[in-house]
């Protein structure tokens, strides 16, 4: 995708036209210098074409000098500036296509098609009773779907590669049943650590990398100052930050969060949110789904929603067209009110 910065051209109608160029480049930025389009009267389509053949020459390694020296046109390099995101394409992570889960004559989930990339972050939004926990635990291969397809980071259920532990290798799984697992007098390094292992508790000898690594994700969500702590003197919140840390221990593709706000006060909500805000932008190829109640823990980050309802995909897509006023009052049966402010979202029943 080719984003311009410019007073010369017309944005809306540049960003309109550039949605038919390829949009599978992401995450490495330059800085073009190049004629103004209006001046040298080259039209939007030409330019943005040019500027992707020098997307390719640039992901080949060429720099941007060897480029302009190429072509004489664009040897004026103190006019227009562009601002071009390229990179490498976009990995699907998970695909589901039309799948369900059936329990004892029971279709739990039906008809299920999902796809999830490489640095999505995705709200899964139901009631009780919807469906969730088994869809969580099909993505995390502790339940196989009983009929449609299901590609979990490139491997298929049955057929040659495919292996659970695998597939539990790409993801970080952080939910309330995990934080009951642990012990009150385990070493908050140690919680973090043993995520390299997939164990509760360390039954292994660890290295120095590990020990640094487990330091490194404590920082970043803030829980540093209580390393050397006994997990059982944190708080709610406090724990839910530091099975985060470990969750990140084994480098996941995936994140998946399963309520990790529940039961948290306002302030312990918010330092939460805060610090996932912080991870996000860090590690921008980080894929997340945020499983929730509640549209107030949505924050800027998470671009794209998926409603459950009664086992099946009520609505999925960008998140302001699943998080509004008239999809939740169809979702719900009821009249209710989506409100956004300050980057964030409120959710009320109209009387």
């Amino acid at each position: 995708m080719v984003q311009l910065i410019t007073d010369e051209i017309d944005y809306e109608s540049f960003i309109n036209q550039s949605s038919k160029l390829n949009t599978d480049r992401t995450k490495i930025t330059g800085r073009i210098y190049s004629a103004r389009v209006k001046e040298m009267k080259i039209s939007v389509m030409e330019e943005l074409r040019y500027l992707d053949k020098i997307i390719d020459e640039l992901t080949k390694g060429k720099s941007l000098n060897k480029i302009f020296r190429k072509d004489s046109q664009y040897t004026n390099m103190e006019n227009s500036l562009y601002i071009i995101t390229i990179g490498k394409e976009q990995h699907m992570l998970i695909d589901l296509k039309n799948i369900a889960r059936r329990k004892q004559g029971k279709e739990i989930i039906k008809n299920i098609s999902w796809r999830i990339n490489e640095g999505e972050k995705w709200m899964l939004y139901g009631l009780n009773g919807a469906g969730k926990t088994t869809l969580l635990n099909i993505l995390n291969a502790y339940e196989p779907n009983t009929s449609g397809e299901l590609t979990l980071f490139g491997m298929q259920p049955g057929k040659i590669g495919y292996s659970a532990d695998k597939v539990r290798n790409q993801i970080g799984f952080v939910s309330n049943s995990l934080m009951e697992r642990f012990q009150d007098g385990e070493i908050v390094r140690d919680v973090v650590i043993s995520g390299i292992f997939k164990s509760i508790g360390i039954f292994k000898e660890v290295e120095d990398r590990y020990v640094e690594m487990a330091r490194h994700y404590l920082t970043q969500m803030g829980m540093s100052e209580f390393e050397s702590q006994y997990y059982g003197y944190l708080s709610t919140g406090e724990r839910q930050k530091v099975l985060i840390a470990r969750a990140l221990m084994g480098n996941p593709k995936l994140l998946i969060l399963d309520e990790p706000a529940s039961g948290l006060d306002f302030i312990a909500r918010e330092d939460l949110l805060d610090a996932l805000e912080q991870l996000y932008q860090r590690q921008p190829e980080l894929s997340v789904i945020y499983v929730t109640h509640f549209v107030e823990e949505i924050t800027k980050d998470i671009q794209r929603g998926f409603l459950l309802k009664d086992g099946t995909c009520y609505k999925q897509g960008q998140i302001q067209n699943v998080l509004n006023s008239d999809t939740l009052s169809d979702f719900f049966n009821r009249r209710v009110s989506v409100l956004y402010q300050n980057e964030r979202y409120s959710l009320f029943l109209k009387r």
